[in-house]
């Protein structure tokens, strides 16, 4: 609901969207149909005077399928990668790496239809996941934090890069 009114508002004003482009994008929810996280991606297709929205394209694509990408990246001997939306929100992470961070996924009320998943790095049991801002004045920097494994403090290094923002439905 709204999607279409979005892009509609979007022709009637140029520029209005949140982010240039039309590609928009859902938070990670649990699917009702085959019970599995995924996120959806939709772009509008356009009538021909581009006057209005003709229909859409869309795609689901599981956080497992994502979580395949980014456990293919290789940091040093034991790092991992993430991939978290701009508000702290994870949409791909090894269960391995879920541990290091101290997330753990917090669905909403289970009920029928599309329910909404939160796995937040601001939820974490760690203070330092906590607290690492994810602002764009961070986009490439690189951090010394300390988490707690096991009753002992281990250093890590925190690498963080921005990737180019879609809409977000």
């Amino acid at each position: 609901p709204g999607l279409y009114e979005s892009w509609q508002g979007w022709l009637r004003t140029p520029g209005s969207e949140p982010v240039k482009g039309d590609l928009t994008m859902t938070a990670p929810y649990t699917d009702a149909i085959t019970g599995k996280l995924i996120v959806s991606l939709f772009h509008p297709l356009f009538t021909k005077d581009r006057s209005d929205i003709a229909g859409t394209v869309g795609a689901d694509i599981t956080l497992d399928q994502l979580a395949q990408v980014v456990q293919s990246v290789k940091v040093a001997q034991s790092g991992f990668g993430f991939l978290t939306m701009s508000n702290g929100n994870i949409l791909a992470i090894s269960q391995a790496g879920e541990k290091v961070l101290g997330i753990e996924a917090a669905n909403g009320a289970r009920s029928s239809g599309v329910t909404g998943v939160e796995r937040s790095l601001h939820n974490s049991t760690q203070p330092a996941i906590k607290a690492m801002s994810l602002d764009a004045v961070n986009d490439g920097a690189i951090r010394e934090i300390s988490l707690e494994q096991d009753g002992a403090r281990i250093p890590y290094l925190v690498a963080l890069k921005r990737l180019k923002p879609v809409n977000l439905w």
